[in-house]
């Protein structure tokens, strides 16, 4: 897929309660996730973030410091970061104000270092094997131990906000796994959740 890239611009490219995909091509931390979920990886676009768009220039987003606001700029401004935005399925402003007014429940949650641990095991080397030799019984169960109700990664945030949305809910990845289950490449890649670039 060739990518196009555009200076993002509020209510053309982007708006409240579209879903912010990022990858930071200088961060070990980011480049480890893209590793690890290559095998999700079918655009051919990278993204090991997400985080969700509640106005011009900030965003809700789970990081290491915990569920918190921050500033898009901090994305717009850096030549590190590259930043996707995807638009919801059926797509209105009741979504766009149910998506950010449950997104803010979260604040200030914690970061759920247990279950990132979960994710990279799921997809070592030594995860994949023996998943297919259980059906993925195994990191089913690790999620389970490790997935704290009051500790959330990105990813894990971003779909628990989208299952709080009915009519998302029951469609795509979402409806298949917990959110716990959900890394950032796979939710970004979910052609049921999201409209088509191409159509829209």
């Amino acid at each position: 897929m060739k990518i196009h890239y555009f200076k993002p611009q509020y209510t053309l490219n982007y708006n409240k309660g579209y879903i912010g995909f990022t990858y930071n091509h200088k961060n070990l931390f980011s480049k480890g996730i893209t590793y690890f979920t290559k095998l999700d990886n079918l655009s051919g676009i990278s993204v090991s973030h997400a985080l969700i768009v509640i106005d011009e220039n900030t965003c809700i987003e789970a990081t290491i410091k915990g569920v918190k606001y921050t500033k898009l700029n901090k994305y717009f401004k850096s030549n590190k970061y590259n930043i996707f935005f995807r638009k919801p399925i059926n797509f209105s402003n009741e979504m766009a104000e149910s998506i950010v007014e449950k997104a803010k429940t979260f604040i200030g949650l914690k970061y759920d270092f247990s279950l990132y641990i979960a994710h990279i095991f799921k997809h070592s080397i030594i995860g994949k094997f023996i998943d297919s030799m259980t059906g993925n019984r195994v990191s089913k169960y690790l999620y389970s131990l490790t997935d704290t109700k009051e500790e959330f990664v990105c990813s894990e945030f971003v779909a628990k906000v989208l299952q709080l949305i009915p009519e998302l809910a029951i469609i795509g990845i979402l409806s298949e796994k917990t959110a716990g289950e959900i890394n950032p490449q796979e939710l970004f890649e979910d052609v049921k959740i999201f409209k088509d670039w191409k159509k829209d």
